[in-house]
């Protein structure tokens, strides 16, 4: 029979990944309702197609950290860190190189893909996209851990300390540079993000470690 104290442990532990996937779908989608209401209806548009696009890279981590999840929960914390590093150089030869190369070559496919117009006015904001999406496939690998690891409650602490200060560039950035403002915020926050998670997952291994094997 499952303990009152793992009953809570478990209720605590979906509690912060609710209020992670809650708080990032909210920084995901606020800057389009933002562009929508302070530049216009149809720049919504020249911004959605380069993210939706871009953001499609994002299938490697994801695959990546579905199979790094169950093994890094249970395994030692000498062989999650060597897992971690291992998944890190994974993707920066796979969806890192990829996003580089799309932002570099961001005019060109763009104006194939959806003619001149779209490419005059989505190309830089593709280009601080990809930029953010290789930024963010790499966070995968640290907000894994954490969760892996029992810790889902710091990746959620820290997606509520991101909300107001993206919030208050996001506007600003907006209101001055249009939707390449809001690719430039959304960049921002995505490479902050991972510099935080990065810094978490160090911190979190470090203590692991010192705890001994187990």
């Amino acid at each position: 029979m499952p303990t009152r104290e793992a009953a809570l442990e478990l209720f605590g532990f979906g509690a912060w990944v609710t209020v992670s996937n809650l708080v990032g779908s909210i920084m995901v989608y606020i800057d389009r309702f933002v562009i929508g209401a302070q530049v216009s209806i149809a720049a919504v548009a020249f911004y959605t197609a380069p993210y939706e696009v871009l953001t499609r890279l994002g299938v490697i981590p994801a695959a990546l950290s579905g199979a790094l999840y169950p093994v890094l929960a249970a395994t030692s914390p000498a062989q999650a860190r060597l897992l971690h590093r291992k998944a890190v150089l994974m993707l920066l030869v796979t969806a890192v190189p990829l996003a580089l190369v799309a932002a570099l070559l961001a005019p060109f496919w763009m104006s194939l893909w959806l003619g001149d117009e779209y490419a005059r006015q989505g190309a830089g904001v593709a280009q601080w996209l990809a930029a953010g999406v290789a930024a963010n496939c790499l966070a995968q690998v640290p907000f894994t851990l954490l969760q892996a690891r029992g810790r889902a409650d710091l990746p959620g602490k820290l997606h509520i300390a991101e909300l107001p200060f993206y919030l208050v560039v996001l506007f600003p950035l907006i209101r001055n540079y249009g939707i390449e403002g809001a690719a430039m915020a959304w960049f921002g926050r995505c490479a902050a993000d991972a510099v935080l998670l990065f810094a978490l997952a160090h911190r979190e291994l470090v203590g692991l470690a010192m705890k001994g094997p187990g």
